[in-house]
């Protein structure tokens, strides 16, 4: 049986070398960021792409920095996490305050402490819709 390892740390450090990465303009200090914090094959797969090694990251990145000059990415949650699993959302900001592209990533650790896949979703969950089983669903707010 395999133990639960207490990675926060490492989960922590990873995370947030990805969202600085995402942030970063300058070519050599972003491949520095991202040999610490992204896997050799790591994976970023989202609605609309998918973004295969270090290499690849590492070109989306400069595109997206080249596209949307000034834009900031900001972490819009805690970074939550069970064995080598984590979760965090993150928003863009655009120079003039505008946010745009809300996201939930989900991701993977490898074992070297370096994230090897996220999976990233873009835009609020809906409600479920009205035809899903009345027993199934909760319409009414949630109150904890």
């Amino acid at each position: 049986m395999k133990t639960v390892q207490n990675r926060d740390a490492e989960v922590e450090r990873a995370v947030l070398g990805y969202v600085a990465a995402w942030n970063e303009d300058d070519p050599d200090k972003l491949v520095a960021i991202l040999e610490a914090c992204w896997a050799e094959e790591g994976m970023v797969i989202s609605n609309y792409e998918t973004v295969v090694g270090r290499r690849g990251l590492y070109e989306r990145i400069l595109r997206f920095r080249r596209d949307n000059p000034g834009t900031r990415g900001y972490l819009t949650s805690s970074i939550e996490m069970h064995h080598d699993i984590f979760r965090f959302t993150v928003i863009a900001v655009k120079p003039d305050g505008r946010c745009y592209s809300p996201a939930l990533d989900v991701g993977e650790l490898d074992p070297s402490g370096r994230i090897e896949r996220i999976v990233t979703f873009y835009h609020e969950l809906q409600s479920p819709p009205q035809h899903w089983p009345a027993e199934l669903v909760r319409r009414e707010p949630i109150i904890l």
